[in-house]
């Protein structure tokens, strides 16, 4: 609450003949300072004393602290602390906001209180209360607030009316926001400027080297950077665009549980380990914040599994909320349809929104949605970071075909990274947190010496650390690991073991259908109990034990709770802790047509976007993806599993191996699978497969050749088949093929056939003229109409 007591009048008396006094209002913050302004002092601190006078009359003598002439600051020292009230007054930045206003009081002595025949100048005090309209703020040349009195005052023909008010703080919703420095145009009275309690401003140093921010953190009175006054109204815009776009501001790191899976301590959202910034993020905080005009809004940062690329998103989008930002890390289909539903309403009203968008190469369509309504909004309301582990050839392509292509930094950027000099400093860090965290350690104990890691990423020397803790706890050592993820894996394979033990199961450490159970959610999202339940029942097979299958659905559903409203479980995190448990199931099997069998059985009746996510996993693992993979599994029994998916369930894994094939740098392996599937499946199918090929990819253009000539000879041979029935809707669709497989052919130089294909189009479109309606087809090729030209 705003407190008259604390303000005080501020008298400079001259101590040479020479030196001018100096006249203004001061407030004080507790621990014995008090704010004011910079001009009433001459330079020379020797040159005169400073004597403060409270509301009560009593002078209490006092000295200059700090003085940041450049933004018309200083700070004060009680010669008595407790002269004046000694508990804290909270300091708050103001957050600029669009069409915001805020109520404002300030108390101090201007000109027009003089009181006639005082040895002293002595005036009558005044209370000062407005509004601020935050979007002046905004827009602010001279970084100065702008105070609108709500009563009027006269203007005065020899100075201003305000002169003494300098240094008089302003106050707002609890908190000082500011102190009242020179009036620029004496004559309107209706207009204060007021210099804003901003970090960077208290943060200048004076002539002894002293900033504000020290003086004030030293006294007991830290200034918390992220601590914002907003107007109610603007706070509750914001939190319902929160609530719509992202379900919700960024939260916290969640609480810890009682004994945590060693995956949990890994994972970037849970905030286990600080974050070291990386020298990329204030670059980022820059484009975001103040190159609002000057680059495009949407960059790609790509890095390999394990760099820090989702905490990175999540310490960035975090930051941006607390100055006043809509952000949040987005990757489910669901966030994306709101995203892209409501961003233009959002920037619309004025808000800025930051978007991360996690594993963006395996939502090409959903970016293609996202890039086109960011085209429609407001230039520089919004920034959209996509984090990717290579950008590929779906980053060179992906944005054709939307009108958001000039939105997007041609050049992608990656994160520096841990250079072996700095390896161990990381590494001793994180060693020191996680004891504190598993073994309620304080002690300063010096950490191991860094194990071999070649070319290490934040989440090895994390790992490593938490391996080595997790060691000391269990009074053991985890021999003959190839890393410190397959240490880690070990204690979180460890943990699984012991909570079946408390179910009454019993399996062997060696027993691989421990493993097989506990890579059932990460290889296969089940959306709901049956299932989940399902998928467990495939995995145990003939097996049986002591606890229902129900049960251990459900034991691993609270191991791995879901992280939205989608699924019943959710996979390993970190990814690459989860890829390093898919490859050891794999290369435990006594035979690769076992491990094939297994991943067959598991995905028993996948859907397309079940798929999707198994194949996507899948290709980390056997490192078909750029810098992707860190389990260092051999590509052959991958290449088999994935083989015995496409036989035996090709409805869904063919069009899904052409989603995950756009999306990775290297599509060869993938596409020569698919092209092996596709003389082997129905119709449907391959009308699913070519709806799924992108309309620009390189890696993919042979694949499309192969889908849309097997689609044309399919095709002519139902015409043939079935007579007269239905000829001419079954004409109209061979001539869309026959169109598409032109544009195929021609996208990879075979410009004589492509105008053959072409040619033979509109001549099936001509014959049938007549009773021909209107072509549009079911799925979304690159032309809705046949025609003999290359564009769409």
């Amino acid at each position: 609450m705003f407190d008259f007591r604390r303000a005080v009048e501020v008298l400079v008396v001259p101590k040479v003949e020479d030196a001018r006094p100096g006249y203004g209002s001061g407030f004080g913050l507790g621990a014995g300072l008090v704010l004011t302004c910079a001009h009433i002092f001459p330079a020379d601190r020797a040159a005169y004393d400073v004597v403060l006078r409270d509301t009560a009359g009593a002078q209490i003598p006092a000295s200059v602290a700090w003085v940041a002439r450049s933004v018309d600051l200083a700070l004060l020292r009680l010669v008595n602390p407790t002269a004046l009230p000694t508990s804290t007054v909270p300091i708050r930045a103001l957050r600029p906001g669009t069409g915001s206003r805020l109520d404002f009081v300030m108390y101090g002595w201007p000109r027009a209180g003089d009181v006639a025949g005082a040895a002293l100048t002595r005036r009558e005090p005044v209370e000062v209360t407005g509004e601020i309209r935050l979007a002046e703020f905004a827009g602010t040349k001279t970084g100065l607030l702008r105070l609108r009195p709500t009563e009027s005052y006269p203007s005065m023909d020899d100075g201003s009316y305000w002169q003494g008010m300098s240094g008089a703080a302003v106050f707002c919703q609890g908190a000082v926001i500011a102190a009242q420095v020179s009036q620029p145009q004496r004559p309107l009275t209706g207009y204060l400027h007021a210099r804003p309690l901003l970090p960077e401003g208290l943060a200048t140093p004076d002539d002894d080297g002293m900033s504000g921010l020290d003086l004030l953190a030293d006294a007991g009175s830290p200034v918390d950077p992220h601590a914002f006054v907003e107007d109610p109204a603007w706070a509750d815009t914001l939190q319902h665009h929160r609530n719509v776009l992202f379900g919700g501001p960024m939260p916290k790191a969640p609480a810890r549980p009682a004994d945590p899976l060693p995956s949990w301590l890994l994972d970037p959202r849970n905030h286990a380990v600080d974050f070291i910034p990386p020298p990329e993020f204030e670059e980022m905080l820059h484009w975001c914040v103040d190159d609002v005009a000057e680059s495009p809004p949407v960059r790609l940062l790509y890095a390999p599994g394990g760099t820090g690329k989702t905490r990175f998103g999540i310490e960035l989008a975090v930051t941006l909320q607390r100055r006043g930002w809509t952000a949040g890390v987005v990757s489910s289909k669901d966030t994306f349809d709101r995203l892209v539903q409501h961003l233009r309403y959002a920037t619309d009203e004025g808000v800025r929104v930051f978007v991360a968008v996690d594993y963006a190469e395996t939502g090409i369509d959903r970016l293609r949605d996202l890039l086109t309504t960011l085209a429609a909004t407001r230039s520089g309301a919004a920034r959209v970071l996509l984090l990717a582990r290579s950008p590929g050839r779906w980053w060179d392509g992906f944005a054709v075909g939307t009108s958001a292509y000039n939105m997007m930094n041609p050049e992608p950027f990656t994160l520096t990274t841990v250079e072996l000099s700095n390896a161990s400093q990381v590494f001793s860090a994180a060693y020191v947190q996680f004891r504190r965290e598993l073994l309620n350690s304080v002690e300063n104990r010096e950490a191991p010496a860094l194990p071999d890691v070649v070319h290490p990423r934040v989440l090895d020397l994390h790992a490593a650390a938490l391996a080595k803790v997790l060691d000391e706890r269990r009074g053991t050592h985890t021999p003959g690991q190839a890393g410190p993820l397959e240490s880690v894996l070990a204690h979180e394979r460890h943990y699984w073991r012991l909570a079946l033990l408390q179910e009454g199961v019993h399996l062997s450490p060696n027993d691989r259908l421990l493993d097989r159970l506990l890579a059932a959610p990460t290889l296969h999202p089940a959306r709901t109990f049956d299932d989940a339940h399902d998928t467990i029942s495939r995995v145990m097979g003939s097996r049986t034990l002591s606890c229902p299958t129900e049960d251990l659905t459900r034991l691993l559903a609270e191991l791995y709770p879901p992280d939205d409203d989608r699924h019943y479980w959710r996979a390993i995190v970190p990814d690459r802790l989860g890829e390093a448990l898919i490859a050891r199931t794999m290369v435990a099997a006594p035979t690769v047509a076992i491990a094939s069998r297994e991943s067959a059985e598991l995905l028993d009746g996948a859907d397309v976007e079940t798929a999707i996510h198994a194949l996507t996993v899948l290709a980390r693992v056997a490192g078909f993806s750029d810098q992707a993979s860190a389990a260092e599994t051999s590509v052959i029994p991958v290449t088999e599993v994935i083989q015995h998916l496409l036989q035996r369930e090709p409805e869904a894994f063919l069009p899904a191996i052409v989603v995950v094939a756009e999306s990775i740098g290297h599509p060869s392996e993938l596409s020569d699978l698919a092209a092996a599937s596709v003389h082997t499946v129905d119709l449907a199918t391959l009308n699913n497969t070519a709806r799924r090929l992108p309309p620009f990819h390189t890696g993919l253009l042979d694949l499309a050749v192969t889908v849309e000539r097997e689609r044309v000879a399919r095709l002519a041979r139902h015409i043939d088949d079935r007579g007269t029935r239905n000829q001419t809707q079954a004409r109209v669709d061979l001539a869309i093929a026959l169109n598409n497989l032109a544009l195929r052919l021609a996208a990879v130089g075979k410009q004589t056939e492509a105008y053959a294909q072409a040619e033979r189009s509109l001549r099936i479109t001509e014959q049938a003229a007549g009773n021909l309606p209107e072509v549009r087809p079911s799925w979304s090729g690159w032309c809705e109409t046949p025609r003999v030209s290359w564009g769409c």
